[in-house]
């Protein structure tokens, strides 16, 4: 049903991870301390989008008597909105708790490295459908 939210993320993780797997990306990092750099870098921007992703959520909110987001919830836009704001939240809570895998364990290997692009690449891809569906609602509202 809500095929085209989360398909798009997922395919690009899947393929960020395929292509990671199929050219062996070589680490260079064996040193805790890069790890653990690496997974505090990580959660810092993941942390970063989330928070952007619930400013949007409030500023829907706070629109949320406007003509344009009545006929959004008539159209169903509105739940296909949120829907995306959701799934956005939990590919960047998985960052975030990769993030602190890497801080707090200091451990990288391959396999769990080729997850870590998978994860990343997919919530950026999220963050993007939502500030593009963000970015359409907040053009097309009118003052009442």
């Amino acid at each position: 049903m809500y095929f085209k939210i989360i398909v798009p993320p997922l395919l690009a993780g899947l393929i960020a991870f395929s292509t990671t797997v199929y050219f062996e990306v070589d680490l260079q990092v064996n040193q805790s301390n890069n790890v653990s750099s690496i997974g505090g870098f990580l959660c810092l921007i993941a942390i970063t989008m989330l928070v952007l992703i619930l400013a949007s959520l409030a500023i829907l909110v706070k629109i949320e008597n406007t003509n344009l987001i009545k006929i959004m919830k008539q159209s169903g836009h509105y739940k296909d909105l949120l829907i995306t704001l959701f799934f956005g939240c939990i590919l960047q809570s998985l960052c975030i708790l990769i993030g602190f895998r890497l801080i707090f364990f200091s451990i990288l290997d391959q396999l769990f490295f080729c997850i870590l692009v998978c994860a990343e690449v997919a919530a950026v891809c999220s963050f993007l459908q939502i500030g593009r569906k963000l970015w359409l609602v907040l053009t097309n509202l009118n003052s009442d």
